[in-house]
């Protein structure tokens, strides 16, 4: 076996041994974006995946990456996504943990006018606050 097969291996295991604090998930979110680009949404769904690191059993740190849903006609094409860093409060310590979320990232949007072939594309910094429930 070469290094790279011994050293992913052993990553692995040490993910599964340390469930309790590495935690990997995917996910949905509603958020209600500060920046409108260009009229497009005045909310959004997205969905969500992301790797975490929990401290406590009350405090998560994660990264995630989310993808947003955008109302698009035939004409024009919009993308929405955002690459964001978060810390989690926990409410509870039961199995359905309600959480606050506080966030920051970089949300990029990009604008494709088919029959134009115009392609644009936006990035800006944001936060992400939200109110989830972890089942």
């Amino acid at each position: 076996m070469n290094t790279k097969t011994i050293l992913s291996i052993l990553f692995i295991i040490t993910l599964f041994s340390a469930k309790a604090q590495i935690n990997a998930g995917l996910g949905g979110t509603f958020s209600y974006p500060i920046k409108d680009f260009n009229g497009l949404t005045n909310y959004s769904l997205a969905g969500e995946i992301g790797l975490g690191y929990t401290f406590k059993q009350q405090i998560d740190v994660d990264i995630a990456y989310s993808h947003y849903l955008v109302n698009s006609n035939i004409s024009n094409k919009h993308k929405i996504y955002a690459y964001s860093t978060n810390i989690k409060y926990y409410f509870t310590k039961t199995n359905i943990r309600p959480y606050i979320n506080l966030g920051f990232g970089k949300y990029y949007m990009e604008y494709v006018d088919v029959f134009g072939f115009d392609i644009k594309k936006f990035d800006d910094f944001g936060i992400n606050p939200g109110v989830k429930r972890l089942t």
